[in-house]
């Protein structure tokens, strides 16, 4: 389980009005779903219900790090605060969609939604161990994830009072314990997402429209995988200083890079178009990298693809392979060869366009930013 945090503040009672829906049918570990209970040599879906509460979890190593958890219904929200910044993670158990948020107070730098494509269940074991924490018993469960795993001692209503994360080789990586608990109905604003943080123009500085000063063109590349044969494509649109790619592989996920003023958006799905994760990001403008002004290894070596002349160069060497481009004078790519160990994948330009882009050509979706769009929301945006 990701644990993310803030600082301790606001676990005032609530007036009960706005609660979030009771599912009585539903009741979850703390973590992501779905659970997998293991009774003998039979796997079975099933989980404890967990009551409204409020908990202070301290790292055992590090009694600065503490975590704020906040638990109502099927919705998690856990918050950290480390090194000036406040990181929230707000999870649905039931349908697996997560929104985590950070950075300095009243400011984000970073926001991720992952939708419920790509949870990932976990095998539960109950041990025969107990604990006492806070004067409270708990039971201690074994949880095996898909790329960790962890121990929790959890009471009778579904409450972590002691979480231990472990590593590939069984070492304990942090052991948070409960300091403080308290059972109490909790407000819908308490666990709902800031509504700016759902909205474009908070992450994105206008375009400038104003293309003289920088490249306006797109080109669309095709080519298959050398070890597999699955095809793959790629477009990439330049307006001025933005850049944004589309990247396909058959039997492979699909991603899209956006470098926006001041912003850097990548948004995954499937082979089939499921959204599986979208990230924003302040200060990722290093992800993305097209030249306005290309110089070649060797300007009288060039090719002519697509009415366009292109020269080489290589961009990437390493040890078991490499990455040769072939770009214009102004840095358009119209061929790109990625050779490791024997096989040479290359993608060669299909079609290539100059000069007809606009502003709305590098705008994403709304619904990336709109909660059904992932699969169930989580909660309603707060106001």
């Amino acid at each position: 389980m990701i644990i993310i945090a803030l600082a301790v503040a606001g676990c005032s009672g609530s007036s009960g009005k706005d609660m979030l829906p009771r599912d009585t049918s539903f009741g979850t570990f703390s973590g992501n779903g779905p659970f997998f209970i293991k009774e003998g040599d039979k796997t079975v879906f099933s989980s404890p219900g967990a009551t409204d509460y409020v908990a202070v979890m301290e790292r055992t190593d590090a009694p600065d790090d503490k975590v704020i958890v906040y638990r109502s219904a099927n919705v998690l929200r856990e918050d950290r605060y480390q090194f000036g910044w406040t990181h929230t993670n707000i999870t649905d158990l039931k349908s697996g969609i997560s929104i985590q948020y950070s950075g300095p107070p009243r400011h984000r730098e970073t926001l991720i939604i992952s939708g419920s494509a790509k949870s990932r269940g976990t095998t539960v074991y109950l041990g025969k161990r107990e604990d006492t924490v806070l004067d409270e018993k708990c039971h201690i469960w074994s949880f095996d994830g898909t790329d960790r795993y962890s121990d929790k001692c959890l009471t009778d209503d579904g409450i972590v009072l002691w979480q231990k994360n472990y590593d590939r080789r069984g070492s304990i990586e942090r052991h948070y314990r409960a300091v403080s608990l308290v059972r109490r109905a909790l407000g819908r604003d308490e666990l709902s997402v800031p509504v700016d943080l759902l909205e474009w123009p908070t992450w994105m500085a206008p375009l400038d429209p104003d293309a003289k000063h920088g490249p306006n063109d797109q080109v669309i590349l095709y080519g298959r995988n050398a070890w597999n044969g699955a095809s793959k494509a790629q477009m990439i649109r330049r307006l001025g200083d933005n850049i944004a790619t589309w990247k396909w592989e058959q039997r492979n996920l699909r991603q899209m890079l956006l470098k926006w003023p001041g912003a850097m958006v990548r948004f995954d799905s499937d082979e089939d178009g499921v959204p599986l994760e979208l990230a924003i990001s302040r200060t990722g403008g290093s992800l993305l990298y097209s030249p306005s002004k290309w110089e070649a290894e060797n300007p009288r070596k060039s090719e002519f693809i697509r009415g366009y002349s292109c020269s080489w160069r290589t961009t990437i060497r390493a040890s078991e392979g490499d990455t040769r481009e072939c770009r214009t004078a102004n840095g358009m790519l119209l061929k790109n060869a990625d050779r490791y160990i024997s096989q040479v994948t290359e993608l060669t330009a299909a079609s290539a366009s100059v000069g007809k882009l606009t502003e709305a050509d590098f705008r994403p979706p709304a619904k990336w930013l709109t909660l059904g769009f992932w699969a169930t929301p989580i909660v309603s945006s707060q106001k």
